[in-house]
């Protein structure tokens, strides 16, 4: 995520001005931003995972319609390491779905996995995911 801020990201998207010009929100690499900096640890804490899905929402509002895309996968607890099943429990996708609704996100959504096999690893997302998608 560059710039790492997540208001200096939305603030550069905004100034660019381009209707053609959009984000991607990332649930994975919004764990890198600025905002954590002051919980990050070498395990995940509580504090921190409440935190990060406070950042989301945050990012995906204060981008609004500038949202053009986003990946969906889970977040391991104890490493932070993204692509893995999105029911981790980690990443609260009631809340980051809202902040989606909120701004009138009718745009992708797609799946980043690295779990085997993958067919399975698919629909035991899309099964999970589908209960956010009312």
């Amino acid at each position: 995520m560059y710039p790492r801020s997540i208001y200096e990201f939305a603030s550069l998207i905004h100034d660019v001005a381009h209707e053609a010009l959009g984000a991607t929100i990332d649930v994975g690499h919004v764990v890198q931003a600025l905002e954590l900096d002051d919980l990050r640890r070498p395990r995940p804490t509580k504090k921190f995972i409440k935190r990060l899905n406070e950042v989301k929402v945050e990012l995906t509002e204060l981008l609004g319609a500038k949202v053009f895309h986003v990946h969906l996968h889970g977040l391991n607890p104890e490493t932070m390491r993204d692509h893995c099943h999105p029911d981790t429990g980690v990443l609260d996708f009631a809340k980051i779905f809202g902040a989606l609704d909120e701004t009138g996100y009718e745009g992708m959504l797609s799946f980043e996995l690295e779990m085997r096999p993958v067919k399975r690893a698919i629909r035991r997302a899309r099964k999970y995911m589908l209960g956010f998608l009312n």
